[in-house]
């Protein structure tokens, strides 16, 4: 399958200042199916990010910064329960994201750069399929 996508984080850093955070890509997803068991590979192919620092809650300017390079590797493993005319499914997934360095900004007092991200979720669930 392949799709398109968006994340989003909006972290309020309570004692300092709000950040918005938005990566789009193309979620490309191959999937296999052994009896019950099913295997699932996920590539996600990077398009943009941008990161919104509203450092006008510290008395800054606001200043948006594009990270142009990325992308996300995900695998899940699971069980599928069938009983019709709904099934259910247990599962455990590992995902990585790979985003590069920004670009530069500058808020009226120093440059800025949002760094090199590395972020890797591990999700283990239940769930229903109708």
């Amino acid at each position: 399958s392949i799709g398109y996508a968006e994340r989003t984080w909006y972290d309020d850093l309570v004692i300092s200042y709000r950040r918005l955070t938005e990566y789009t890509y193309i979620p490309i997803m191959i999937s296999t199916f052994y009896g019950p068991y099913y295997f699932q590979l996920e590539y996600d192919y990077w398009q943009e990010g941008l990161n919104t620092s509203f450092l006008s809650d510290v008395s800054r300017n606001d200043i948006r910064m594009k990270q142009n390079e990325g992308s996300g590797l995900g695998i899940e493993i699971g069980r599928m329960i069938n009983s019709s005319p709904i099934a259910a499914r247990a599962f455990l997934k590992y995902h990585k994201w790979d985003v590069d360095r920004s670009e530069t900004a500058f808020d009226g007092v120093e440059t800025k750069v949002e760094p090199k991200n590395n972020t890797v979720t591990i999700t283990a669930g239940i769930g229903i399929l109708f």
